[in-house]
């Protein structure tokens, strides 16, 4: 059986001790695995025959350092040629010269107002800037200034609510919203001075008790006449003592209750006349219930006073009884701050 040598890879005879190519020792042992390569002995030779030389292993070649024949570009990945320069798919510079850029300089920003008037603007950006809004459809310049007078006005408002008192003005609204209503703490007297009739002084109508009543004289007259026509012998005048009250309701039981037995038999308010410190007046119309009603001003007045007349009546039933009476008048204002 032929094997191999261990060292020249040559075919060697079964049993050969000596490789014949490259003279190498060969085992001696019977383990394949544990054999042991010996320096090779000198084949003996024949007598008068020159040595042959000793062969010896060849250098082994320096090792070389593998250059890549074409580089990747690093956009499209197509292979280049080491000597191009820009890629040959997709045009990239591979080693573009590296040029310094002198750094811009840093202009100072401008002040807040400058940049809200738009001062801080070059006549030439000023005159583009012009040109562009000259050429926006109509539509959007009527937006746009519609929305600036918008805002124009709303400063205006803003200025005026603080020139007056913004705390009262969001106290008044909210109480607008709510509809907050308080009474007014008055005092009563006839108007003009007089005595009072029995029974009917004119404090009566402010004491809260529905079964006593503030009664004048019914003088019956014809046409309905201006505000402020005497048709009864007084009126009923309320001053405020504690200051100018907003008023915007009065509540008003005008006659006797409806379970008093004189009630049809009086004269009973269907329309007063509320005169204000400031010289005006209003009218209000009252329904014969015989129950307080509540009836708001035509609108709110800031009066220190307040004078009650009878300017018209619902009828009597019967009986001669001249007064006609209102058992409770409650003036009715927002809340004083």
């Amino acid at each position: 059986m032929r094997e191999d040598c261990p060292r020249c890879g040559n075919p060697v005879d079964d049993g050969a001790e000596w490789c014949p190519s490259c003279h190498a020792y060969l085992w001696d042992d019977d383990e394949p695995g544990e054999r042991e390569l010996v320096a090779p002995a000198a084949p003996p030779r024949a007598e008068g025959a020159e040595a042959e030389p000793t062969p010896t292993e060849p250098d082994p070649a320096p090792a070389t350092l593998e250059l890549p024949e074409a580089r990747a570009c690093p956009r499209c990945d197509t292979e280049n040629p080491l000597e191009r320069h820009f890629c040959r798919h997709c045009g990239l510079e591979f080693d573009p010269p590296r040029v310094s850029v002198p750094q811009a300089e840093v202009t100072p920003r401008a002040s807040w107002w400058r940049r809200l008037l738009g001062l801080h603007r070059s006549p030439t950006e000023r005159a583009a800037l012009r040109t562009y809004r000259r050429s926006l459809p109509l539509r959007y310049r009527l937006i746009r200034t519609g929305g600036i007078l918008a805002l124009v006005a709303l400063l205006v408002v803003g200025f005026l609510l603080l020139r007056s008192d913004p705390v009262t003005w969001a106290s008044d609204r909210w109480y607008d919203l709510r509809d907050t209503l308080e009474p007014v703490r008055a005092t009563a007297e006839l108007d003009p001075p007089g005595p009072e009739r029995p029974q009917f002084g004119p404090g009566l109508a402010l004491d809260g008790a529905p079964g006593t009543a503030w009664g004048t004289s019914w003088i019956e007259a014809s046409g309905a006449g201006d505000c402020g026509t005497q048709r009864t012998s007084a009126g009923l005048l309320l001053t405020f003592p504690d200051g100018p009250a907003d008023l915007r309701r009065v509540r008003v039981l005008g006659g006797l209750p409806a379970e008093d037995d004189d009630r049809l038999l009086q004269w009973r308010p269907r329309v007063l006349e509320l005169r204000f410190s400031d010289g005006t007046c209003q009218r209000v119309t009252l329904e014969d219930l015989g129950a307080p009603q509540d009836v708001d001003l035509e609108a709110p007045v800031s009066t220190t006073s307040l004078r009650v007349d009878v300017a018209e009546v619902f009828p009597r039933h019967a009986g001669e009884n001249d007064v006609v009476a209102i058992s409770e008048l409650v003036p009715l204002a927002r809340p004083a701050d």
